[in-house]
């Protein structure tokens, strides 16, 4: 359920981060949208993933220990277990939003963001990056 003011919330997290560099187990696109996710409704989407995706030096694991370690394939299968899937063309405010048109990464393959409307909002490897909706592959909204 979202907090009374996720809208204010979600907003000053963006603005607080606009600026950032993209920087693997502190802010990638999972702890961004997470952070996000409980910054609208009080938790985030997947927090025990946190210290999980990378090894002690920040590193990502590679795509086969990914598997091994979450028990799926693709991460957009990890999410449909966590989030319900929306049709992409009814992407709205606040859900999470992923592509694999923007992900230079071949760890996930997917890169998460958030839907700000007709436009989402991504971790780009200097600041945030604000993409066309028509980029998006995939949405998923509370369950």
């Amino acid at each position: 359920m979202m907090l009374p003011n996720w809208k204010q919330n979600l907003t000053a997290w963006i603005e607080q981060n606009k600026e950032r560099r993209f920087s693997w187990g502190t802010h990638d696109c999972f702890v961004f949208t997470n952070v996000a996710w409980r910054k609208m409704t009080g938790k985030g989407y997947a927090d025990e993933w946190y210290d999980r995706y990378y090894d002690t030096n920040y590193r990502p694991l590679s795509p086969d220990q990914m598997r091994e370690e979450f028990g799926y394939q693709e991460l957009y299968e990890a999410l449909d277990e966590k989030l319900k899937r929306v049709p992409v063309t009814s992407a709205s405010y606040g859900n999470l939003v992923g592509t694999t048109k923007r992900s230079n990464l071949n760890t996930t393959r997917v890169a998460l963001g958030i839907c700000l409307g007709n436009t989402s909002v991504f971790v780009g490897t200097r600041r945030l990056e604000f993409l066309p909706n028509n980029d998006i592959e995939f949405a998923w909204g509370e369950k």
